[in-house]
């Protein structure tokens, strides 16, 4: 196998020699920064601290962007080439890795019960005139639904669930907030 790769730039050829795990584990700290290149817009960011972490340049809509895989030795070499084909594969398709990334991250932060309610009762403090009122609705969200229902995703909270939550004060239910 032969670990030279030639790129194609504007006005010359480009030779790039693939990276191996010798090198990698031979990179020392400099006084600054410094990349190791292994193609394609993968490279090893060396940092002064002795930290080295993967990273990944590309173009998608003219915008030039970075992507960073990981640090290095947690991120293999295998790895991190492993994430570049994947990222080369999605901007060939016109989807920004970065975005797409955020996207999942978003999607697995799914708020618990307990974060609506609070941010709910903060409007409504906003809102609302009365203090009574205010009161009111804390005592009742703090004290009968939260301790109950609070760490229950949204879409896991069932009318038999509410019907319970709502009866177990009465019962002598303990309190946990």
């Amino acid at each position: 196998m032969c670990n030279v790769r030639v790129v194609k730039n504007f006005t010359h050829e480009v030779r790039i020699m693939a990276l191996t795990e010798l090198e990698i584990k031979n990179a020392k700290p400099k006084d600054k920064a410094y990349r190791m290149p292994d193609g394609e817009g993968l490279y090893l960011d060396v940092r002064p601290t002795g930290k080295s972490y993967w990273r990944m340049r590309y173009k998608i809509q003219g915008k030039e962007n970075t992507l960073t895989f990981g640090e290095y030795p947690y991120v293999t070499l295998k790895e991190a080439r492993d994430k570049r084909f994947e990222a080369r594969r999605l901007i060939t398709n016109g989807i920004d890795p970065a975005v797409r990334r955020d996207l999942r991250r978003i999607e697995n932060e799914t708020p618990t019960f307990r974060d609506i309610a609070l941010e709910f009762m903060t409007k409504k403090h906003k809102e609302s005139k009365s203090l009574k009122e205010r009161r009111a609705l804390e005592y009742r969200l703090r004290y009968y639904i939260l301790p109950f229902l609070g760490n229950f995703q949204p879409d896991e909270i069932t009318a038999p669930l509410i019907l319970v939550s709502t009866h177990a004060p009465a019962w002598g239910a303990t309190r946990e907030c």
